[in-house]
C-alpha cells in the first residue's frame, strides 16, 4: 500500500500546507539561483575542472573531496597502490576502510608484519611503517 506524502503542518492562521518534495525543490532553486553561490563556483571550480575531461567523474571527485570522503593510502613503506606485490596490502585497506564491519577480524599491522617479514626479511612496524 502506498502511503500518502509527508505534510507539514501550517502555523495557525494558515491553511495551505506543502509536502517535503516541495519545500526540497524550493529550496534547491534558491540555492541554485544564489548569486553568491555562482559567483563562489564560478570562482572555485575552474581550477579544478578540465572541460577536455569528462565533466562528471571530475564533480563527483569534488563533491567526495567535499564530503570529507577521500582516503589516503597510509603506507609510508612502499606505495600500496601501485602494482607491484605489495599492493595486495592496499586492496586489503581499502577493502577494511570501505567496509570495516565486513573486516573486523583483519589486524592490518599484524597481516603488513607478515608480508613483509615474509618478502623483506624485516616487519613493516620495524621498518617504520605506519597505519
Amino acid at each position: 500500500a502506498a502511503s500518502a506524502p509527508a505534510v507539514v503542518s501550517a502555523p495557525a492562521g494558515e491553511t495551505a500546507a506543502e509536502t517535503r518534495w516541495s519545500m526540497f525543490r524550493r529550496g534547491l532553486w534558491v540555492n541554485l539561483l544564489n548569486p553568491k553561490a555562482i559567483v563562489f563556483f564560478l570562482a572555485f571550480l575552474p581550477q579544478f575542472i578540465r572541460p577536455a575531461d569528462p565533466l562528471l567523474p571530475q564533480y563527483a571527485t569534488v563533491a567526495a573531496i567535499k564530503a570529507a570522503q577521500v582516503h589516503i593510502f597510509p603506507s609510508n613503506v612502499g606505495w600500496w597502490d601501485y602494482p607491484a606485490p605489495h599492493c595486495v596490502l592496499g586492496v586489503l585497506w581499502t577493502a577494511k576502510t570501505l567496509y570495516p564491519e565486513r573486516f573486523t577480524d583483519v589486524d592490518l599491522v599484524q597481516v603488513a608484519d607478515e608480508f613483509y617479514t615474509r618478502y623483506l626479511g624485516h616487519s613493516f612496524t620495524a621498518l617504520g611503517g605506519r597505519l
